[in-house]
């Protein structure tokens, strides 16, 4: 009699236990899919910024104005600070990926 009353009551549990594990492994997965393509969406962006500080024209102008229009506040021109910075360039322009990626490993 007492195993007349376990089944129904094992079913649901082990089926909610299972389903549950399923479903939380599939989110914590697809979460990381997730941050995955949003760290390669940043790095892309960093790279697109460090192609337009080496002065490759990006081609679309409204975009090329306001770039313009940004380095314009900047104490030095464009050409001076590419001069100055020549051999950091690529590291500095990274730093907040760098950044961003050691606070995504913790």
């Amino acid at each position: 009699m007492s195993g007349g009353l376990l089944y129904p009551l094992l079913y649901p549990l082990l089926l909610g236990v299972a389903g549950g594990l399923f479903i939380g492994f599939s989110i914590r997965k697809l979460s990381s899919l997730i941050a995955l393509i949003f760290g390669i969406l940043v790095f892309v962006v960093n790279i697109l910024g460090l192609i337009r500080i080496l002065d490759l024209e990006i081609g679309i102008p409204s975009l090329q104005n306001l770039i313009d229009l940004l380095f314009g506040f900047l104490p030095v021109s464009q050409p001076e600070l590419h001069q100055q910075l020549r051999g950091l360039l690529p590291f500095l322009s990274q730093i907040p990926f760098i950044g961003g990626f050691a606070l995504g490993l913790t």
